[in-house]
Formats: C-alpha cells, sequence, structure tokens
C-alpha cells in the first residue's frame, strides 16, 4: 500500500512530461506546436555550467529561436546573488526570477497572472526533478527535464542529486521518461 502511494506521488509530481539532452535540443517550434507561450528555464546546468557568467552562442540562438516563435522566455533560478543572473538575463534580453524559491509556486503563479497566462501554456525546462519538475507539475505546467550539462554543482543539488538518482533509475526501467521528438 505504501508503495502503491509513493508511486503515485511520484508520478503526479516528479515524472517529467519529456526528457531531453540539453536544453537547446528543443525545438522551439515543437515548443510553439504544443501551444506553449511562456518558457521558464533554469540558468544553473541547463543554460549554463554552473557558476558560468556566459552563455553560449548555441543557447543565445536557441532563446532568440525561441522569441521568434512568439514566446516570453524567463531564467529562474534559485541562486541568491541575482546579480549574475540579471547579467545573463539582460545579455539575452529575457526577464529574470531570482531567488525563484524552487519549488515554491508563489512568484511564477504570480508570472503567469500578471502574462494573462495559463499555466498549461507555458513549459518549464530545468535539470532537477526536486526542484525544476515539482514546482512546474504543482502548477500544472508542461515540464521538459534535460540532462544537466556539468557534474559541478552548489552541495544542495549534489544531496539532492542522491535522491534523484535512483528515481529517475526507476523511471528509465520501466520507460516512463518521453524523449522530446
Amino acid at each position: 500500500m505504501v508503495k502503491w502511494m509513493m508511486e503515485r506521488i511520484v508520478l503526479r509530481y516528479l515524472l517529467p512530461d519529456f526528457y531531453a539532452e540539453s536544453a537547446i535540443s528543443i525545438s522551439p517550434m515543437w515548443l510553439q506546436s504544443l501551444g506553449v507561450r511562456v518558457v521558464f528555464i533554469d540558468l544553473d546546468n541547463t543554460l549554463t555550467p554552473t557558476g558560468f557568467w556566459d552563455v553560449g552562442g548555441d543557447e543565445r540562438r536557441w532563446i532568440e529561436q525561441l522569441r521568434l516563435c512568439g514566446m516570453k522566455v524567463y531564467i529562474v533560478s534559485n541562486e541568491a546573488r541575482s546579480r549574475r543572473v540579471a547579467h545573463i538575463a539582460n545579455t539575452l534580453n529575457v526577464r529574470y526570477i531570482a531567488p525563484a524559491w524552487k519549488p515554491r509556486t508563489s512568484l511564477i503563479r504570480r508570472i503567469l497572472e500578471a502574462d494573462f497566462t495559463e499555466p498549461h501554456s507555458a513549459a518549464m525546462i530545468g535539470d532537477q526533478l526536486f526542484t525544476d519538475v515539482l514546482m512546474a507539475k504543482r502548477l500544472g505546467m508542461l515540464t521538459i527535464l534535460v540532462k544537466p550539462m556539468t557534474n559541478l554543482s552548489f552541495i544542495t543539488t549534489k544531496v539532492m542529486r542522491c535522491f534523484e538518482r535512483p528515481l529517475l533509475k526507476w523511471m528509465r526501467q520501466i520507460n516512463l521518461l518521453r524523449h522530446c521528438p
């Protein structure tokens, strides 16, 4: 009984809708075809390696493609020092939320309401189950989990990865992870 209940919780709140090797491998036109109007993107290990102050050329072009497809783009980071996040967001000409306090939902909910966007018209792209996916699932957003760019992480992320690894292994073993087309 307990195992069944745990599986239901995991499937409801932690199973991403899709999995991708990287953020830039996700087609902006595919997101547009799903009705996505707002894209929230995690920063560390999703858009840039942890701690980096610059974004690569491929990531810049991908962000521009999202914008050309008519999507609003937000960088979402739990980093308390928002100066780096602001620098990257300004460089990309996108908005940002930092610190976002993921998996809390209040800041993202307010942005969706201010943009007159229903959660099902928004996507969250990130590399962590217990922050990015959990927050977005609680709101009813599309979730795309990406492979982390590097093994470098903050200490809290390293601890959470110890819980993530067995869950991801289980999801792979029973073919629950759907890859982005």
